[in-house]
């Protein structure tokens, strides 16, 4: 590239390196020259440093690429921590009801219990991988129902023949009353907002109820704590039964489809694990606890001792003070006579 004498003076490549700092602090990029002055970008850590280039040196025109972070395992990643957080109650509540109708004694519920762990921190690395997927698409699938099916698995491994049997037998019975009541639920929804003719909601209640779709769900727990956030999949079954006033209504209505979640703020509060409770074991919370317990006892105890043995090390001073002062006084004494 060929520069003039003008381009390589010190003014101009003083005003090109200032103009190239401030377009790069905006957009963030490194680019060529867009003033007289050839100047060189580095990106750091968020942050551009404009450095001149040795005036013996063409410009050269350098494109910056900032790599998106991986998604990496589920001990690594904050997607995949958020993820296990969120699904420990699901799972403390699968297990109570796998205990209930089943009737699992101790050793088989802590058996499933050592590996629900594993398998909910699996569910987690693949809804975060993207590889939970149908036709070929990645989804924003249901989370809950994802995660039941990685623990019936662990359920089948640890439960008798007639115990998994009753345990398929129940869930489905659960899920079919979970979609009845969803369906129901979200047309009375519905309802609050376009106000719905009996007829109406006849309808829309069985083609939900045909078409359920469980990732819904998740819109029912914000509509339940009040938000007027509806699945945005249900849209095709209500507006053919809507008239034209509550078209209008229903096309205001917020329609969303939430990420990856097991729903809204769950497992970020706190909850207390139950099972190690039914188990009679302890937490590692309890056992961190007891742990810290044993070790302030241990210091107090130490620290009782050693202000035992300076006590006695002082009387002990004190009595070898006291006869050698005594003894040094009988000397005296003795002398004197």
């Amino acid at each position: 590239m060929i520069t003039s004498h003008a381009e390589n003076s010190a003014p101009a490549r003083l005003a090109a390196t200032l103009l190239a700092a401030g377009l790069a602090t905006l957009a963030l990029v490194a680019a060529g020259p867009t003033a007289a002055g050839p100047f060189q970008q580095v990106v750091a850590k968020k942050k551009i440093i404009v450095q001149a280039a040795p005036a013996d040196q063409p410009v050269v025109a350098k494109k910056v690429v900032v790599a998106k972070r991986a998604v990496v395992n589920a001990n690594g990643n904050l997607i995949n921590q958020r993820l296990v957080q969120q699904g420990k109650p699901l799972v403390y509540a699968e297990l109570l009801f796998a205990r209930g109708v089943c009737k699992l004694d101790q050793p088989t519920l802590a058996k499933i219990y050592a590996d629900s762990g594993k398998a909910l921190e699996e569910t987690a690395d693949k809804l975060a991988q993207g590889q939970v997927r149908r036709g070929g698409l990645r989804l924003f699938p249901d989370a809950a129902a994802v995660l039941r099916h990685e623990l019936a698995a662990v359920f089948k491994k640890h439960l008798t023949a007639d115990q998994y049997r009753i345990y398929e037998t129940e869930s489905a019975r659960r899920d079919e009353l979970r979609r009845r009541a969803g369906a129901r639920f979200l047309v009375d929804c519905i309802d609050r907002e376009v106000s719905l003719s009996a007829e109406q909601k006849a309808r829309i209640s069985e083609t939900l109820d045909k078409n359920w779709d469980g990732g819904w769900t998740l819109c029912l727990e914000y509509l339940l704590l009040g938000n007027s956030y509806f699945p945005s999949g249900v849209d095709p079954y209500v507006t053919p039964e809507l008239n034209q006033a509550q078209r209008a209504v229903w096309q205001s209505a917020r329609k969303v489809q939430f990420g990856l979640s097991f729903g809204p703020n769950w497992g970020g509060n706190g909850q207390p694990d139950p099972i190690p409770a039914l188990l009679g074991i302890e937490t590692k919370e309890e056992v961190a606890e007891r742990e810290s317990v044993v070790k302030k006892q241990a210091a107090a105890a130490e620290a009782r001792q050693k202000r035992l043995a300076e006590m006695l090390k002082r009387t002990a001073d004190a009595e070898k003070a006291a006869a050698k002062a005594q003894g040094t006084a009988g000397a005296k004494a003795a002398a004197q006579k």
